[in-house]
């Protein structure tokens, strides 16, 4: 939570009628292997976009979702990107020895079944 909590965007921001509004419009963001961590991203977002109020231009409560709505698509971006990166998901060395291997339509293995 911020540290300043009572000024009067951290109200609108935090309202839970907004939280809601948030949570159901961000479902289609979310791909299925962030979907475990989808809370805790809204408000790490939400928090972000508190600290970022500065830049906020909008006057309505539609405004306010529509940017934080960025904010979190491109959080769910990076995340992502950060993901392919990560060493995990890097090949193994098997990996290749694996792609080489003969595959169901190669023509010798179809002989076999002529």
């Amino acid at each position: 939570m911020p540290s300043a909590p009572n000024d009067a965007f951290a109200r609108r921001l935090f309202a839970p009628s907004f939280q809601e509004r948030i949570e159901v419009a961000s479902k289609p963001i979310f791909p299925a292997i962030l979907a475990v961590d989808r809370e805790d991203i809204i408000q790490e977002t939400l928090i972000h976009a508190y600290e970022k109020r500065e830049q906020f231009r909008g006057k309505t409560d539609k405004h306010l979702l529509g940017w934080v709505l960025v904010i979190l698509r491109n959080r769910v971006r990076d995340i992502l990107d950060a993901r392919k990166l990560s060493p995990t998901t890097e090949r193994l060395p098997g990996d290749a020895e694996a792609i080489k291997g003969p595959t169901p339509v190669d023509p010798e293995v179809l002989a076999r079944f002529n």
